[in-house]
């Protein structure tokens, strides 16, 4: 496992008994034996950890687009993956609010952008440039 999954497995792990805004960067590294300089040498805070915890199931699902996988497998292991992290994804956007909200803000670009551009680029898309 990489640091970078270590650190995300650790929030994840406090996300479940705590609210994400109540979790520090202290706590993260406490919980998985790192510590803050290592969380730094990856993160620039618990948003952009936040975001990468999101993104990188949400990317490989993406980037599997294509040959032999299709558009509803995708859908499903999308839906598969939001509902084994459902506790954690709900806690992440209740809880991240006024001017650290940038996460979820950076969230929905990421997957706006990457969606579209992945889709054109594997054919996935039959309903135009507007299916995203």
């Amino acid at each position: 496992m990489t640091t970078k999954e270590l650190l995300a497995k650790s929030f994840v792990e406090l996300s479940n008994v705590k609210s994400v805004d109540k979790i520090t960067i202290r706590s993260i590294v406490d919980n998985c034996g790192l510590t803050k300089t290592t969380f730094y040498n990856h993160f620039q805070d618990k948003y952009d950890l936040i975001v990468q915890i999101y993104a990188a199931p949400v990317k490989n699902i993406i980037n599997r687009l294509g040959s032999d996988y299709e558009l509803r497998e995708a859908i499903v292991d999308f839906l598969k993956y939001f509902a084994a992290n459902r506790r954690f994804i709900i806690n992440a956007i209740k809880n991240t609010s006024g001017q650290n909200s940038r996460s979820s803000i950076m969230f929905r670009a990421y997957i706006s952008r990457h969606c579209e551009s992945s889709l054109r680029e594997t054919d996935i898309c039959r309903f135009g440039s507007k299916c995203c």
